[in-house]
């Protein structure tokens, strides 16, 4: 399975003309899929937006909800809720919460934000069923929060990234992986809310990230949004 990933966007803190062109990224990268790891701006209302104005240039527009959109002050069950309605009544557009997930072909797509304890139950109790699904044959994750210790995280500016006093670490996400709930189907992990772009494997499973970064922390441009192939393994920051 091939698509495009990002995260981090913070479309709504971009300068004047900086904006993505959705349907250029199409063209240029080409795949029709595209992944979105949380963090697309700081409210669901602005979030949802850019999530339209890819779907239209993407048939499939996968994403999670980061800290970044709460920062409004909506409750995470509010805010996850209306996000599921809003997903469900738009077709090409799947909103990951730790539940079901979408297959496509061989290969679920699954995933939440990731931030507390109950997303992270939720998700490992979604991949070990998978793991037991012989109609499944490949496994990808989408979580905000960060499934490796490698993969550190860094605050943005002034932004609070407790949204509750039950934020997850990546020791929580990370049994998951580590103990093989997935049953070797898990291929790769992709992930947002960290410093620079990484990509590395461990345990044959490859973890991604791609943020373009928050215009305060002076993050390099241009950006470019990354294509993933889950068929390859990386041993090193953006291939071999």
């Amino acid at each position: 399975m091939k698509f495009a990933l990002a995260s981090d966007l913070y479309t709504d803190c971009s300068p004047a003309g900086e904006q993505i062109d959705w349907r250029l990224v199409r063209q240029w990268i080409g795949v029709d899929i595209l992944v979105i790891a949380g963090n697309t701006s700081g409210s669901l209302e602005r979030t949802w937006v850019e999530v339209l104005a890819a779907r239209e240039a993407f048939d499939r527009v996968i994403f999670v909800d980061g800290n970044h959109e709460f920062q409004a002050g909506l409750s995470v069950p509010e805010g996850m809720e209306t996000l599921r309605h809003l997903a469900a009544r738009n077709d090409g557009i799947h909103y990951l919460d730790g539940r079901a997930g979408v297959l496509i072909r061989h290969t679920l797509v699954c995933g939440v934000a990731g931030w507390h304890a109950d997303q992270a139950a939720m998700l490992a109790c979604r991949i070990s069923e998978a793991a037991a699904d012989p109609t499944i044959g490949e496994i990808v994750v989408v979580t905000h929060a960060a499934p490796h210790p490698f993969s550190r995280v860094v605050p943005v500016c002034n932004e609070t990234a407790t949204l509750t006093d039950e934020t997850v670490e990546s020791t929580n996400l990370a049994p998951i992986w580590s103990d093989c709930l997935d049953g070797g189907k898990l291929t790769v992990w992709c992930f947002g809310h960290a410093p620079h772009p990484m990509d590395f494997t461990e345990s044959g499973v490859r973890f991604v990230c791609n943020p373009r970064g928050h215009p305060c922390t002076g993050a390099p441009g241009p950006y470019s949004i990354h294509l993933v192939d889950t068929s390859l393994l990386t041993g090193d920051m953006w291939g071999d």
